[in-house]
């Protein structure tokens, strides 16, 4: 049986830890503003003997997903207040060979549930006050049966900076149609300003593996001129890049016109993120 990733996200606002393997939930993730930071390990999508559901809480009050697999985490969880959301997949109950424990740790003084399957996980989680609770299940740490990937594929970006915004999203289809939609507006009186965004395709190694620029997009003031303008562009992408692809990356960007290089520069900047994912959780969760 085909295997796929639970992929671990991280909120700066909610403090929070995010754990999933569904698209649904990369999609809530990415729409909510947590980042990627890397992948924990991978899970069954379908149940099989020996294994248990990986289900997701949510609390509202404390703006904590909980991702567990054992009878009394989902007791806890409804003791909490939590509401189950959905199953993420399966893991196994006990121990199978070339498995590793699914960890669960917890913050009180943030109220944050992590479940981590990964040794970088399990330090950052101690560096910052976690306590361990209990194994949840255990999990593969690599594929198994080749990756399944998800279509369409999905990316989410708001960027805001003085009176200038920008929101975008890009979809990107099986048979290699990518389609951007971006928002770019101004609230400046007699002011405008020109952005830009830029579209990455990663693949399961976190490599960037195709990217696409789409500037000048340019709004004047509300006096003056157009300040708002909804802008909807498409590319067909290589099948071989296609194949390829597990991950949408967008970032948005103030982009004057004759400073092209800012936003390339900004890019650089998120797939150095992307490849530093060990060390950016750790950051994230001794901030």
């Amino acid at each position: 049986m085909e295997t796929r990733p639970l992929k671990l996200y991280w909120s700066d606002t909610r403090q929070d830890n995010f754990t999933t393997a569904t698209a649904e939930g990369e999609h809530d993730s990415v729409v909510a503003g947590y980042r990627f930071i890397r992948t924990e390990g991978y899970c069954l999508p379908e149940a099989a003997p020996g294994t248990a559901p990986l289900q997701l809480f949510y609390s509202d009050a404390r703006g904590d997903n909980f991702v567990t697999a054992t009878e009394q985490g989902a007791k806890d969880a409804s003791a909490a207040g939590y509401s189950l959301i959905r199953t993420e997949g399966y893991v196994y109950a006990e121990q199978q060979p070339g498995t590793v424990p699914l960890q669960l740790f917890y913050n009180d003084a943030r109220g944050d549930n992590f479940t981590t399957a990964t040794q970088q996980g399990a330090d950052a989680a101690v560096a910052a006050g976690y306590t361990l609770i209990r194994a949840e299940g255990y999990v593969h740490p690599k594929p198994v049966g080749g990756l399944k990937v998800a279509f369409p594929l999905t990316g989410h970006h708001e960027w805001r900076q003085s009176a200038m915004h920008m929101d975008a999203d890009a979809v990107l289809t099986e048979d290699g149609q990518l389609r951007v939609t971006t928002d770019t507006w101004s609230t400046w009186m007699l002011k405008g300003f020109t952005g830009g965004c830029m579209v990455m395709v990663v693949d399961d190694h976190e490599n960037v593996i195709h990217h696409w620029v789409i500037h000048p997009l340019g709004v004047d003031g509300t006096w003056i001129g157009q300040s708002r303008r909804v802008d909807v562009d498409t590319q067909q992408v290589d099948n071989t890049i296609v194949e390829r692809a597990v991950r949408l990356e967008i970032i948005c960007s103030h982009m004057g016109k004759n400073r092209l290089s800012q936003i390339i520069e900004e890019a650089q900047r998120r797939i150095e993120e992307i490849l530093r994912a060990a060390a950016a959780v750790t950051t994230a969760l001794e901030a």
